[in-house]
């Protein structure tokens, strides 16, 4: 979710890789004009821009996120995967007042011209950036995996996913987060040019690998087997209510059973393509990114891609959290 991709120094320092390699003269002299060259920092008029976008992002994201937690927490009855929902809109919440803040404040002191302590941003833009990215996907983990359990074996849910258990999944999921996020900051550095950061590409990348692409892949691939499930499920109640409408004698007791399995089969599919929906916006947003990371680093070398086009797909990749609260309402209130 950073701004900045990691990118090749080629300056003889083996295993580090630089983000952006402007310097800091040539950058405040780029203010000046509008022009855009590939040895500059985007135009004033950009990154004021930039600027607004990002403080609005982060408004409509706490507000939405701030207001969803307060929906759940004000249930009188709270199921284990309401919990699983709450620490996902936390997730997204940390996100919206640490990611965009922390942009939008650098961006205002090259505007100005003030300096900054580069180390201090350097580690904490990339672990910020990697462990809310690391947060959103194991959350969504977790609850797909919720779902999954709850469509698949629907006897033995209540025994597993209990409360306590949710409750550790969470703190699990949050320690993670940090642990990437402390990883990243440690082997983090600055150089002397404004923007000069490095970062150990094998460990990122092996970072990356565990915390999220090997969970986004579970993810998907959970997400097909409870669609496969669901469908299956559909038939077996659609062949039901054909039996019934057939004019074969039912008892009262077994009516009402069907028609009570029928809306509770309704309401845990409508859950479920729900956070389809949020892991669709998750994975939609990210491919971008991490596409133009590739495509710089091993199809046209360094610097091919501006430095402007990193930012906004920077905003792209956070931008799931600022829509998932909207996207629950929307479904909630859907009938």
């Amino acid at each position: 979710m950073s701004d900045f991709a990691l990118r090749d120094t080629g300056r003889g320092q083996e295993g580090k890789f630089l983000l952006i390699r402007e310097k800091q003269d040539s950058s405040m002299a780029k203010l000046e004009g509008n022009s855009t060259t590939m040895d500059h920092l985007p135009t004033k008029t950009f990154l004021i821009t930039a600027i607004v976008l990002k403080c609005l992002l982060a408004v409509v994201g706490i507000t939405g996120n701030v207001a969803a937690i307060i929906h759940i927490l004000i249930k009188h009855v709270k199921t284990p995967a309401d919990y699983l929902i709450i620490n996902l809109a936390s997730a997204d919440l940390t996100t919206c007042v640490t990611y965009y803040p922390t942009y939008a404040i650098e961006f205002g002191r090259i505007v100005s011209g003030v300096g900054i302590n580069q180390d201090l941003f350097c580690k904490a833009s990339f672990s910020i950036g990697s462990s809310s990215v690391a947060l959103s996907i194991l959350t969504l983990l977790a609850i797909t995996f919720d779902r999954f359990y709850f469509i698949t074996y629907p006897l033995k849910y209540p025994l597993v996913m209990t409360k306590k258990r949710v409750l550790g999944i969470i703190a699990v999921v949050w320690f993670s987060a940090l642990l990437l996020a402390s990883c990243v900051a440690y082997f983090t550095t600055s150089g002397l040019e404004r923007f000069d950061c490095f970062a150990d590409y094998t460990l990122t990348i092996l970072g990356f690998a565990i915390f999220v692409y090997i969970p986004t892949a579970f993810v998907l691939y959970l997400n097909y087997k409870m669609f496969k499930v669901a469908r299956s499920h559909r038939r077996r109640i659609a062949q039901q209510s054909e039996i019934a409408r057939s004019g074969v004698s039912q008892s009262e007791n077994t009516d009402s059973h069907r028609i009570t399995a029928r809306a509770s089969f309704a309401r845990t599919l409508k859950s479920i393509k729900t956070f389809a929906i949020v892991t669709a916006l998750f994975v939609l947003c990210y491919i971008p990114y991490s596409t133009t990371l590739i495509v710089e680093k091993f199809l046209c070398h360094e610097y091919c891609v501006p430095l402007e086009l990193f930012i906004l797909l920077g905003d792209l990749v956070s931008l799931g959290s600022v829509l998932n609260p909207f996207i629950y309402n929307i479904r909630e209130n859907r009938r």
